[in-house]
């Protein structure tokens, strides 16, 4: 069965999904009706890997937690808000928190937490910084606190969008690709571009408790 969320049922303002043959969706910033696409994608090893850690986290809050270690992660998700994909906020339930963080854990290679941690400071950061790498079709980045300085969080994670002919174009949700956690945080060289196109950049502190901060973004044209 497919599904579309909407809101203002009936009298629909907003909807996202597919719905019978249509698909509630945006596209630059509009709202946009249009076919269901019916093919399929393929598991590659990545993807099979990290339905392998939802699976493994989701069984450790039914089999391995205690009722009083689920108790800790639905009081400290009152304190978090997230944004739904309607981009309104809502506090998530302890089991969406729990299986959030520990499946990013999961991916760094760390272990599950089973109690909630406690409420912790973010880093500052100041700023992404994006260049051209002197001599070569490459691009460099860093996420800065201060001028010249790594963020002192538990690592950094980059994602890149493009190449695109125009300045002007901005990366839709679905073009963003993931290339790297840096951990600890650090410098990144990202050498697969095209002369004389334009890409955006973004990057995120990373805590170690699974948690990660918003994005800092920045477009740059490789010449």
């Amino acid at each position: 069965m497919y599904m579309a969320i909407v809101k203002g049922p009936a009298l629909s303002l907003k909807a996202s999904g597919n719905l019978g043959a249509i698909c509630y969706s945006s596209w630059r910033s509009l709202a946009i009706a249009r076919d269901t696409w019916t093919g399929t994608v393929p598991n590659t090893a990545k993807q099979v890997a990290q339905q392998n850690r939802i699976i493994e986290v989701a069984q450790a809050w039914g089999q391995t937690l205690s009722p009083v270690k689920r108790q800790t992660w639905v009081e400290r998700a009152l304190e978090v808000v997230w944004s739904d994909r309607f981009g309104e906020p809502y506090i998530p339930t302890g089991y969406q928190l729990f299986m959030k963080w520990n499946v990013r854990r999961r991916v760094m290679g760390l272990s599950i937490l089973l109690a909630a941690p406690v409420l912790q400071e973010w880093v500052y950061v100041l700023e992404l910084v994006v260049t051209p790498y002197p001599g070569t079709p490459c691009t460099r980045m860093w996420l800065f606190w201060t001028d010249g300085g790594l963020v002192e969080s538990y690592g950094i994670e980059y994602w890149k969008a493009g190449p695109y002919d125009s300045g002007g174009k901005h990366p839709l949700a679905g073009e963003w690709r993931f290339m790297v956690r840096k951990v600890p945080p650090a410098y990144y060289k990202d050498s697969n571009v095209i002369l004389n196109k334009w890409y955006w950049y973004r990057a995120r502190a990373i805590a170690e408790y699974g948690d990660v901060q918003n994005w800092f973004v920045q477009q740059v044209q490789i010449a």
